[in-house]
């Protein structure tokens, strides 16, 4: 990543609701298992451990509330944190300004018409960032605003590598796993992911398994 971006990354990961994001879990080489696993009991005869794991969030804080929450809930939830590359949405004042000055008051200005600016150093000068997304609809939500405002701004995508959490539960029989399924369902958690735990070491490797079998 080029240092233009590092500071702009920080930006999006401290900086507000828009940047809180639910993002889909990179599909398994197998996508097929996965699509069948909520409506096809295991095998007679081969009995297996499963997993739940949550669809990935791409903000610690985020993390930090699901996971009190699902605690909340009478459950045991193991956090899996790993770095990943996910498609930031960049909206920026489309100028470079050669001082740090005159980049603050392009910010004070943008900070007047309603907008949370920030003036952020590159190699060229100094750029106002208007806003970093991990969802496209909130970044297409961002370019409405500023095309009302009839200013210039700049809008560009770019895959960032960032810190991406996730949580999953002891291993157990299928059934026993479907119904957590369903519990997570049902409090409105969104795109729980049934799974063997063939499967789960596959994705997350011998450092996830060793992680989830500490909340056993």
């Amino acid at each position: 990543m080029s240092r233009t971006w590092r500071p702009a990354l920080a930006l999006a990961i401290l900086t507000g609701l828009a940047w809180i994001a639910w993002t889909p879990s990179p599909p398994p080489a197998d996508q097929s298992s996965v699509q069948g696993m909520l409506t096809q009991a295991p095998t007679a005869g081969q009995p297996q451990l499963w997993r739940v794991v949550t669809r990935r969030l791409v903000w610690g804080q985020a993390a930090k509330a699901m996971q009190a929450r699902l605690q909340q809930s009478g459950l045991s939830p193991v956090m899996l944190e790993r770095k990943e590359s996910v498609r930031m949405h960049a909206c920026d004042d489309a100028t470079i300004y050669p001082s740090a000055a005159s980049a603050a008051k392009a910010a004070s200005a943008w900070g007047k018409r309603g907008f949370q600016a920030d003036v952020i150093q590159t190699p060229d000068g100094y750029l106002v960032g208007l806003g970093r997304f991990f969802i496209a609809s909130y970044a297409e939500q961002m370019q409405a605003r500023l095309k009302q405002t009839g200013r210039p701004y700049r809008y560009q995508q770019r895959m960032v590598e960032i810190p991406t959490f996730r949580f999953t539960f002891a291993p157990t029989d299928h059934d026993a796993a479907k119904r957590l399924w369903q519990k997570l369902q049902d409090m409105g958690i969104a795109g729980p992911v049934l799974m063997p735990q063939s499967e789960f070491q596959q994705m997350y490797g011998e450092n996830g398994t060793d992680q989830a079998a500490q909340g056993h």
